[in-house]
């Protein structure tokens, strides 16, 4: 749970328990306003920003949508650093992850599995939705660990490659309900941005 009026600066210790990759460790809210996609993306993720401690509270969660390189990633890390800063927990994980997590019985620390700190924390980013293993044990999974979390009311972002159209025919009915349950679908669209920072990148080497 966010504590009310409570704001800090995020230590390097955060990050790492939340287990953000170190390549979104600065990503912030100059992030959200470079989004690709139309306008009405960037206004629903700047609300559920102002509104963040009700957002969370509520359990209400974010799918963004879109191809590689579009900032999905980018927007759920900075949702994920604000509720830190705010004094919620927060864990940052793939979905291949989660069902090997369960298959290897994977530590989270010394008093929780990975099941449990997913089940528990009050942000859980969930990303590449879709890019878990195929087969019913994995999609199974991934709809317990959504139940659970909504009938708690715990938030839940997710991002996803799978094409808006697309998604009846990759998400299994009942897994594609209890996302629609707790999340508001994003689409982002638009040039993939990671080419322009190795772009940037090749410049900056061939100069020196």
């Amino acid at each position: 749970m966010l504590l009310p009026g409570f704001r800090r600066q995020l230590t390097e210790s955060d990050l790492y328990r939340m287990r953000l990759p170190r390549r979104f460790w600065e990503a912030g809210f100059q992030s959200i306003q470079a989004l690709a996609g139309n306008e009405s993306a960037r206004v629903l993720v700047s609300r559920y920003l102002a509104n963040l401690d009700t957002m969370v509270s509520k359990g209400n969660g974010i799918m963004f949508l879109g191809s590689d390189g579009v900032g999905k990633t980018c927007a759920a890390a900075v949702l994920a650093k604000e509720t830190r800063r705010r004094g919620g927990t927060v864990l940052f994980v793939s979905a291949r992850d989660i069902t090997d997590g369960v298959i290897q019985k994977a530590q989270f620390d010394d008093d929780q599995d990975l099941w449990q700190r997913a089940c528990g924390v009050d942000m859980l980013v969930l990303d590449e939705l879709g890019r878990e293993h195929s087969g019913e044990w994995h999609s199974r999974q991934i709809e317990a660990l959504m139940r659970s979390r909504a009938a708690e009311q715990r938030s839940t972002i997710a991002t996803t490659n799978v094409r808006p159209e697309k998604l009846e025919s990759v998400f299994p009915s009942a897994m594609l309900s209890s996302i629609k349950e707790c999340m508001v679908f994003v689409v982002l669209s638009g040039d993939d941005m990671r080419l322009g920072s190795s772009e940037a990148l090749i410049a900056s080497v061939t100069k020196g």
